[in-house]
């Protein structure tokens, strides 16, 4: 028994001996997030497709208070700006439109008009469909927002 009491002395012993690491204060502040410059321009480009935001947000002070730090830890050269996001935008709806013009280059398509109700909003589309490898390809080509019922009610 008296050699048991030993080990727990021992024991504490190396507890008060071992050293504790102490947080700086800096630590307590610093949060650390995993994203990319891509994700960032990706979801403010989301904001404004898909949230329906204007695209003057990403010039709101308050947006520029919390995008700031992300921007200074990704070491990006220069903010997200409402001028960027609509050149960004620009950039990837020309690529887009290449790649359909390219799809259906010296092809017989169909050209199909649709409208649809989504999240309560409604909408006007135009398609195109392709064949293609034996399967059948859809692409949209426009897309308008309507402001009143299509139901036909």
């Amino acid at each position: 028994m008296k050699l048991q009491k030993n080990k727990k002395l021992q024991a504490v012993v190396i507890q008060k001996n071992t050293t504790v690491k102490q947080r700086k204060l800096e630590d307590l502040y610093n949060i650390k997030i995993s994203t990319s410059e891509k994700l960032l321009t990706n979801a403010c480009i989301e904001l404004v497709t898909v949230n329906g935001r204007p695209f003057s947000i990403m010039d709101d002070s308050g947006f520029g208070k919390i995008i700031e730090p992300i921007i200074k830890g990704l070491g990006m050269k220069t903010g997200l700006s409402s001028e960027l996001i609509k050149s960004v935008m620009s950039n990837e709806a020309q690529l887009i439109r290449k790649n359909i013009s390219d799809c259906v280059k010296d092809k017989l398509i169909s050209l199909n008009v649709d409208a649809v109700t989504r999240l309560d909003r409604s909408f006007l589309g135009i398609n195109i469909q392709f064949v293609e490898n034996s399967k059948i390809h859809l692409k949209t080509i426009g897309l308008v927002e309507l402001k009143e019922s299509h139901t036909g009610n």
